[in-house]
């Protein structure tokens, strides 16, 4: 069906433009990433991120849960971090 490969064909260049755009992405983010976490609580926070609440993350680090939100912040604005609701997650994977 002529559909039906017309879809299949948009889905693969959907795919190719998301595997060129994780691409630039990583090129761009990484260098900031890798200035972030030099510290290795900043690093475990950013391990953490998306996976434990602001508050469980200060009680595992043993800082405070403004330390925590503040880091997510700043990273947000750097672009490594992305809001999704009421939590943040990884811009890289």
């Amino acid at each position: 069906d002529g559909g039906t490969m017309e879809k299949d064909s948009v889905v693969e260049l959907l795919e190719r433009i998301e595997r060129w755009m994780a691409m630039l992405v990583r090129t761009q983010l990484g260098p900031i990433l890798q200035a972030e976490l030099t510290d290795p609580k900043l690093a475990k926070l950013y391990e953490m991120t998306g996976e434990v609440t602001a508050s469980g993350c200060a009680k595992k680090l043993s800082c405070s849960k403004s330390t925590v939100i503040e880091s997510w912040k700043r990273w947000e604005r750097l672009g490594i971090l992305q809001k999704d609701g009421a939590r943040y997650r990884k811009t890289l994977n």
